[in-house]
């Protein structure tokens, strides 16, 4: 693929014309972009959770920016990210499910950062994330290699792939790679990527995270999963403290934009599910979003909504470079700046992703989901699986209520907007994966590098 390369110095200017920077503040010279696993914005106390579990997050909001309502385009992690790398919809990138590769003529972020003269690194939590499945495109280093003694998740195979080490990496362990190296990165603009994995299930926080919200012995099978998982949330949010204040200690916080956000929530037996991945309810796909640097008004709140689809060309103009193009994402960067808010009635559309079975458990799985939020209404629309549900998000804001046969007009609109959206957004074949016994011998013919 081309890539497109843009002057050094083009990075430092400040360039105030149509760009998020407010007026004598110069642009970012430099990104961390933090995306926690399995992370729901109503878990947290920096969204108003009665359980202290996120005061890095809560600091990091009160010195910048929060967006109240944020959603993943998927509750599913590779889905989210190819989104979040590409500000275009999984649907239309052909990234619908987990260990599918992002196709090489879909430029990234981080190949527009490295082009505009950035060092990039990623440094990730997950196999998920593995290079073979391209997102280290455009990372000049890419840390996925993990202890298998040391991971959470036993795991020796992943969507046919097979596993070499080991499938997961600890906040702490990651935290100390993130910091090795931007102590490395010796002054010079970057962008480094940061995943954290340990909200995601197995649920197994060290043990003072783990004593401080352990729940009571006769507590409820829901009681006890969310205090498990509390107890990993606050320990990851330890974890993005210690990053931000290395960061911080650096003498890099006036000219780093720093982000904050997930791939998606977790069911918590919300809906009867305990995990993520087979529904569109809010607990799945609504998340977290905190900013702060350059461009970023402090002490804002956004009420949104916003998708991650946007987040790309959001930090390209705060950034004062050229947006990604066919995108679907809009940036929020003049909102971010003290200017307009987003648009509240925007139409925002999630897609659940593709199952290879009708079946996860007794979920019925079966063929496409997809929903679409427009103010108060959310309208989800399962056609294989013959269900439809519309909920009043501002009297129901659980979705116990289905009041789709009471509201058959406002139905009937938001399921034309879906059936107008899919046809404006068609499905991209996804890209073959290629297993690793299937690199080595394209590698050994000369195929591969």
């Amino acid at each position: 693929m081309k890539r497109w390369r843009l002057p050094v110095p083009a990075l430092f200017g400040v360039l105030l014309a149509g760009c998020g920077v407010p007026e004598g503040q110069g642009a970012p010279r430099s990104l961390l972009l933090v995306v926690v696993d399995t992370l729901r914005a109503d878990h947290t106390s920096a969204y108003g959770y009665a359980r202290d579990t996120t005061p890095q997050l809560a600091r990091l909001a009160a010195e910048g920016a929060r967006v109240v309502a944020v959603y993943a385009p998927s509750a599913t992690t590779g889905p989210t990210h190819a989104a979040l790398f590409t500000g275009r919809h999984p649907r239309s990138v052909g990234v619908r499910r987990n260990a599918v590769p992002l196709p090489e003529d879909v430029a990234t972020l981080a190949e527009r950062l490295a082009d505009a003269g950035l060092e990039t690194a990623g440094i990730v939590s997950s196999f998920v994330l593995n290079r073979r499945f391209g997102f280290d495109r455009g990372f000049g280093t890419w840390d996925d290699r993990f202890d298998r003694e040391r991971a959470t998740v036993g795991h020796r195979k992943f969507e046919g792939h097979a596993l070499e080490e080991g499938f997961d990496r600890r906040a702490s362990d990651t935290t100390d790679r993130a910091l090795r190296w931007l102590a490395g990165a010796r002054g010079a603009p970057f962008f480094l990527f940061v995943h954290y994995f340990d909200p995601h299930e197995p649920y197994v926080a060290p043990l003072p995270y783990a004593r401080r919200f352990a729940s009571a012995a006769d507590a409820s099978l829901r009681a006890q999963a969310a205090a498990l998982y509390d107890a990993e949330v606050a320990y990851t949010d330890a974890e993005i403290g210690r990053l931000v204040a290395g960061l911080d200690a650096l003498g890099l916080a006036g000219e780093t934009l720093v982000v904050v956000t997930a791939d998606h929530g977790e069911g918590l037996f919300d809906h009867g599910h305990l995990f993520h991945d087979v529904s569109l309810y809010e607990e799945a796909v609504r998340v977290p979003l905190v900013l702060r640097g350059p461009g970023v008004a402090a002490g804002q709140v956004l009420a949104g909504p916003v998708t991650l689809v946007d987040l790309a060309p959001t930090l390209l103009e705060l950034m004062d470079l050229p947006a990604l193009s066919g995108i679907a994402g809009r940036s929020f960067a003049k909102a971010l700046a003290g200017g307009s808010p987003p648009e509240a009635d925007r139409p925002i559309v999630l897609e659940r992703r593709v199952f290879t079975s009708d079946r996860v458990g007794t979920i019925p799985v079966r063929g496409e989901k997809l929903a679409v939020l427009e103010g108060r209404w959310k309208y989800i629309e399962a056609p294989e699986e013959e269900r439809r549900e519309l909920y009043d998000l501002e009297r129901d804001p659980h979705e116990r209520v289905n009041v789709v046969e009471r509201e058959p007009a406002r139905a009937a609109a938001l399921a034309e907007r879906l059936a107008r959206w899919r046809r404006e957004t068609p499905a991209a074949a996804p890209a073959a994966p290629v297993s690793p016994e299937d690199a080595q011998r394209l590698e050994a013919l000369g195929y591969a590098e």
